[in-house]
């Protein structure tokens, strides 16, 4: 097997893991391509970020108070 593909978008196990995966192959690269690192470490971030329309989802169930 020469690759495999993460799908980091989303909210699901598959989801997180596949974030995981890029951080842990960005912090493992930092030293050799600093660059590319940080697009991994700033895509992994974006795909986690939460929206706003899932935040009122969570308080309207009423799983979440300011």
């Amino acid at each position: 097997m020469k690759y495999f593909v993460l799908k980091p978008k989303g909210n699901s196990k598959y989801a997180a893991a596949s974030r995981k995966a890029l951080r842990a192959y960005a912090n493992h690269i930092f030293s050799t391509d600093e660059d590319l690192a940080a697009g991994l470490l700033n895509w992994a971030d974006k795909e986690s970020f939460v929206s706003e329309k899932d935040i009122k989802a969570v308080k309207t169930a009423g799983l979440f108070n300011d």
